[in-house]
C-alpha cells in the first residue's frame, strides 16, 4: 500500500478500525461482496457495509392495490382488519 492508497480510501479504513463491515467490488463489476480483512488495493472499490434499510407495508382487506405482497410472522393486526407489516429491503 502506498500514500495514494491510503488517500483513497481513508475514510473506509478509519470506519473498518473502529469495527464497521467493509465491502469490495472490482472496478466495472457492479457486485459488492463482504471482506474481512482488505487489502486496500487502489483498483479495488471499498465502502462500509450497508445496514438494511427497514418499511413498513400496510395491508387493507378487499383493497386489490394493496394485496399483500409480503408474509411474515412480525404482523400486527388491528380492528379494522390493516395489517402492518415491518419488512427489510435488499440493498
Amino acid at each position: 500500500m502506498n500514500r495514494e492508497d491510503v488517500r483513497i480510501h481513508i475514510g473506509v479504513i478509519r470506519e473498518w478500525a473502529n469495527g464497521s463491515p467493509v465491502q469490495f467490488k472490482r472496478l466495472g463489476d457492479g457486485k459488492w461482496e463482504d471482506i474481512d480483512e482488505p487489502s486496500w488495493c487502489a483498483d479495488l472499490q471499498y465502502r462500509i457495509k450497508p445496514k438494511p434499510r427497514k418499511v413498513t407495508i400496510a395491508y387493507v382487506p378487499g383493497n386489490a392495490a394493496f394485496e399483500p405482497i409480503v408474509q411474515s410472522s412480525n404482523c400486527i393486526t388491528f380492528g379494522d382488519g390493516v395489517k402492518y407489516v415491518e419488512v427489510e429491503l435488499p440493498e
